[in-house]
């Protein structure tokens, strides 16, 4: 790797970090991004484990408040988080953001060697607009599964058992990822076999705190998939599927420019005019990467909606991107007759992506056409004026529903989800943001006042109490 790629990366990469952060400090974090945050936090109280080892821990999480905790997600996001969130809020989730690119920029150097590619072609790659802002910023829990499987799809080329560890870990950080245990399909036999042994002892620890806590080894998973399945626009919705295509493809749009570009200049330049690309054992990795995750993405459509399928274009993109890499550095390996060579369709890849990466970020977040920067985030003064108005009301300290639960739960509130118990007996005031048009399950027949203010409205039902 020369010095220029070198500086180049670099260039990538801080520039990659600084529009990450510039989006925290604009919008903050969003919905799911703070459930893991507050996930993290529940690790952090003695409180937790007090309820798990005495078999209370179900009980806590469903009527208590002395923590938060979604039995449905994945355990590994929360986990990593929990150093960070040790110091602070305000000063882990910056430090956690540098660390999960720094682990994205580690995961391609490794699988950059592993498939043949030029570091800064797969940086270019993989620190698109549209990894930043759907893999990283919504949740945390797609970049670092991403990161979890370049690395795995690199052991797998090494046909290395550790690659069972590895995908063991992706699927404890988002669990549609444990599709790719169809790739294993490709190792020999018995590497095969101790993968999905490794798989196994990797997952279990997971499957006994769930058989611990909820007396069922899959119950978060079982949750996971009803609480997805439940948000579907549909079955197998084409429209929902197209449109999530139309937001992830232009962010390649340079890769396949170049892709071009590598076909018509090995065309035009070679003695023979013909193309002589080998298949070997790393291109069928490759490809059945993107087969498997195209597989797995199709299933996610069966029941996922334009709010969530973007996200899960992680396992697609994939394979996508490592298609269009390995196809551009091949062609730019057939012997030319020009003194050309797979450097030049690096830097001419890194010119293209910092022209249309510059105005696709300044499109978002200038234009803020993108869901993802709608005025949901942390930042937006909505939730600091709600905490503020139930302490006013002398309402600080209660127990309230509200549709926007985490969010509240997050500044300080003692809130809970309209599924949580004391909704359906309506004991507690319900505080609805902007209006109850998520359909969360609230009965308004027996509220008798309300008191409405900017953008929410607190409704007490009869006989409400503070809790």
């Amino acid at each position: 790797m020369s010095f220029l790629q070198i500086i180049l990366i670099f260039v990538v990469f801080a520039f990659a970090l600084t529009a990450v952060l510039t989006i925290y400090k604009i919008g903050g974090i969003y919905w799911d991004f703070i459930a893991e945050i507050l996930y993290a936090k529940s690790l952090l109280t003695s409180k937790f484990y007090f309820a798990f080892f005495s078999g209370n821990l179900n009980s806590v999480i469903s009527y208590g408040n002395s923590f938060y905790f979604e039995v449905l997600r994945p355990p590994l996001i929360g986990i990593i988080m929990v150093p960070f969130m040790a110091i602070g809020t305000s000063t882990g989730v910056p430090i956690y953001l540098t660390f999960v690119l720094l682990f994205l920029l580690a995961s391609c150097f490794y699988l950059s060697k592993r498939v043949q590619l030029s570091p800064l072609l797969m940086a270019l790659l993989f620190f698109t607009p549209y990894v930043l802002f759907y893999f990283v910023m919504l949740n945390g829990a797609e970049i670092i599964t991403m990161c979890f499987l370049l690395v795995f799809i690199g052991l797998v080329i090494e046909r290395r058992w550790e690659a069972g560890i590895v995908l063991a870990l992706a699927g404890l950080a988002k669990y549609d990822s444990l599709i790719f245990l169809l790739l294993l399909a490709v190792l020999p036999p018995k590497v095969r076999n101790k993968a999905l042994a490794a798989f196994g002892i990797t997952t279990l620890p997971w499957l006994i705190f769930n058989t611990v806590a909820f007396h069922n080894p899959i119950w978060s998973y079982i949750l996971s998939i009803h609480s997805f399945s439940a948000g579907a626009q549909g079955l197998f919705s084409l429209s929902v599927i197209s449109a999530s295509l139309k937001l992830m493809l232009p962010y390649l749009i340079p890769a396949f420019l170049v892709f071009a570009a590598a076909i018509a200049i090995s065309f035009v330049c070679n003695k023979k005019r013909s193309i002589d690309m080998k298949m070997d054992y790393r291109h069928k990795v490759v490809f059945a990467s993107f087969g498997v995750g195209l597989f797995g993405w199709l299933l996610t459509a069966i029941s996922g909606s334009i709010n969530g399928l973007p996200r899960e274009a992680f396992l697609i993109y994939i394979g996508i991107a490592l298609i269009l890499g390995v196809l551009i550095t091949d062609l730019s390996n057939v012997k030319l007759r020009l003194p050309f060579n797979k450097d030049l369709y690096a830097y001419l890849v890194g010119a293209l992506f910092v022209l249309t990466v510059g105005m696709l970020i300044y499109a978002q977040t200038t234009l803020q056409t993108n869901y993802v920067f709608a005025s949901y985030g942390s930042t937006n003064p909505i939730y600091k004026n709600v905490t503020n108005t139930l302490a006013v009301d002398g309402l600080g300290n209660c127990n309230v529903i509200s549709n926007y639960w985490p969010y509240l739960f997050y500044f300080g509130v003692k809130a809970h989800s309209p599924y949580y118990y004391n909704s359906t007996v309506e004991r507690y005031p319900i505080v609805i943001l902007y209006d109850n048009s998520s359909g969360f399950p609230i009965n308004f027949m027996n509220v008798t006042k309300n008191l409405t203010y900017n953008n929410f409205t607190i409704y007490f039902p009869k006989n409400w109490t503070c809790g």
